[in-house]
């Protein structure tokens, strides 16, 4: 059995306990997966997996279509603000959405809304909401379209709070993320036993800015300095992409390799 992973962030907290404990082969994103799992299998002695230093699909098609667009030339003078947030009781569709799409219009920024698909499942009221109240406003938009990735090569900036999509979004795109603070998307309450810090802590403040839920109106300055330092984020958020994410644009045909390399070794 192979997994190969749907998000950047550690596997020891947003997923369940566990999760990755009866996989044979597990295809890591970065090294962080390497020593979570090879922990985990250390204290409670598990299984050993073979653990490949694969990459992430998901974020080579985001680059390889940011390519595509660029050279076109479409989006280049899109100043829109990308709100995506992550679903369940981390997400700041819980708690203040309403405000930061205020704050945001009240300050002239176009918008684009895009909800995680289980939001739209479990949170139908709020999306209800939302679209009675801004669905006529020309400066807000609503993506439901999850085979696109358009609003995530448009977008100058992304707001997010825990969603693994706001480090595919810098990492793809090199532009930072807003980080509003609300607690931390939890699924295992034995995360800590690991005594190792979950990537998605560690790496916030070099990708972007946090930010708490009480210093809301603080948005449009830290969108301002943001514009006003591209350069300077490209290549912050480069540097930390290359150390954390292995074989970059490379992962299809390394995860082939190795796919065959596996089934070969069993014969």
């Amino acid at each position: 059995y192979f997994y190969i992973f749907h998000s950047i962030v550690s596997t020891h907290r947003v997923y369940n306990e566990t999760a990755f404990d009866n996989y044979d082969i597990i295809f890591c994103v970065g090294n962080h997966h390497v020593q979570e799992i090879e922990k985990r299998e250390n204290i409670f002695n598990l299984k050993k997996k073979k653990l490949y230093s694969h990459g992430y699909g998901k974020l080579d098609s985001l680059i390889l279509d940011l390519n595509s667009f660029s050279q076109k030339g479409k989006f280049n003078n899109s100043k829109d603000i990308l709100i995506a947030p992550t679903w369940g009781d981390s997400s700041i569709v819980k708690t203040s959405i309403f405000d930061i799409i205020e704050i945001l219009l009240q300050n002239s920024y176009g918008i684009t809304l895009r909800f995680h698909p289980m939001t739209i499942r479990n949170d139908k009221k709020i999306i209800e909401k939302l679209k009675a109240k801004f669905s006529s406003n020309k400066q807000v938009k609503f993506d439901n379209n999850f085979n696109s990735n358009e609003s995530y090569i448009k977008s100058k900036i992304m707001i997010s709070d825990w969603s693994g999509a706001a480090i595919e979004y810098a990492f793809a795109t090199v532009r930072p993320v807003i980080f509003i603070d609300t607690k931390p998307k939890t699924n295992n309450l034995n995360w800590n036993k690991l005594n190792v810090p979950c990537i998605e802590d560690s790496i916030r403040g070099d990708i972007g800015e946090i930010l708490s839920e009480k210093k809301l109106s603080e948005l449009p300055k830290i969108i301002n300095k943001m514009l006003n330092e591209t350069e300077s984020w490209n290549d912050k958020i480069k540097s930390i992409r290359d150390k954390t994410v292995f074989n970059l644009g490379k992962s299809g045909i390394k995860g082939a390799e190795m796919i065959l390399q596996s089934v070969e070794d069993k014969i």
